[in-house]
Parts: structure tokens; sequence; C-alpha cells
């Protein structure tokens, strides 16, 4: 399928008339004409009504002017790529409340920067569900607690950030060893089924 003659088509469409489509495209109305006549003989539907002088598109074509646009902008970006070095496509990242509200924000306006065709969706969640989501593809990257058993070979983890464990006190506990306050005082802690808490 000519991908021109899909362009023709959907400046008619943008446009309202042949005439118009023909002035904007370069071409005459002849070739406008020529060319939609080739599609529907392509496609085996009727794409234009003819009343009088008047042509408007017909129900099945206005149907196909979505999808037509949707192909259009994917060979566009195909075209983009080919004369480019520029990444694009979508990465799906997991990330945690605590990434999410320290790190993850400069990573983003980073990658942005230096590829603005890359589309981020971020799922929050937690460390334990991102693991099997990395390996069943519904996600292609985490920001995670390191595991607490050992990876499948088909997974890779990287430190990004080491944070040290902070016990919080009363000013009259000042002084003391934490091991002392944590065995002696009552704490909040982390469940011991989430990873923070078996850490």
């Amino acid at each position: 399928m000519n991908t021109d003659f899909l362009h023709t088509l959907a400046a008619v469409a943008r446009h309202g008339s042949m005439a118009e489509a023909a002035r904007r495209l370069g071409l005459t109305h002849g070739a406008v004409a020529q060319q939609i006549r080739k599609l529907e003989q392509e496609l085996g539907v009727a794409l234009v009504a003819r009343a009088g002088r008047t042509v408007h598109l017909t129900a099945k074509a206005t149907e196909l002017i979505g999808p037509m646009r949707e192909v259009l902008e994917r060979i566009e970006k195909i075209r983009y790529l080919a004369r480019s070095d520029e990444m694009m496509g979508e990465l799906r990242l997991g990330a945690g409340n605590t990434a999410l509200n320290s790190m993850v924000p400069a990573i983003l306006e980073h990658l942005v920067r230096r590829h603005p065709l890359i589309n981020v969706e971020i799922q929050p969640g937690h460390s334990a569900r991102f693991y099997p989501a990395i390996e069943s593809g519904e996600l292609d990257a985490a920001i995670a607690l390191q595991a607490p058993y050992p990876l499948s070979k088909s997974l890779g983890w990287q430190l990004l950030r080491e944070e040290p464990y902070v016990l919080a006190a009363a000013p009259r506990h000042a002084g003391r060893h934490p091991h002392n306050l944590l065995t002696a005082e009552p704490f909040i802690r982390y469940q011991r089924s989430d990873w923070g808490g078996q850490h």
C-alpha cells in the first residue's frame, strides 16, 4: 500500500475538499482524485462520495481515518529513527514510595532530557512484587530493595544507593546504644513479611 495515498486521503479529510488537499499537497486535483481511486481499488471500498461538485468522505473512510493516521505517525517515527540515533519507546518502571519521593524525579528529568521520545509509565508498588513482574514481562525495570534470595539468571541487579538505618529516639534516651534501646524499649518496625522488616 502506497503511504502517499494515505497521506492524500488524510489531507482530504483534514481540509474538507480534494481541491484544497491538492493545493496543500502541491498536486493537481486530478492527481488527488487518481490516488483516492487507486486506494479505493486496493481496499475494495468507496472512500469518497460525490454530490454535484462537492466531495465528502464515506462512513467507511471516516472509520478508517483514525487507524490510517496512526500508521502514518508510526511510519514517520520509523523515518525519524532511521535518520537519527535517538532512542524511543516505552519504559515500564516499578518504584516504591521511598524511591518515588526521592530519586525517581531526578532520574526521570535526566532521562527525558537525554531521550525525549521515551515514554515512561510508572507503576508504584512493593519490591517483592517487582521482581516477578520483571520476569513475566509486565515491567521493564524497577527501583527496589535487594532481594533476600538469589536472583534467577534472567534478572540483572545494580546497586543505585545504600541507605543507613536510623533509630529516632526521644531526647531522654540520648547517649544510649541503639541495640540496647531496641532491646529494652517499645518501637515501631516493619512487618517481618516485608523485605525492609527482614533487613
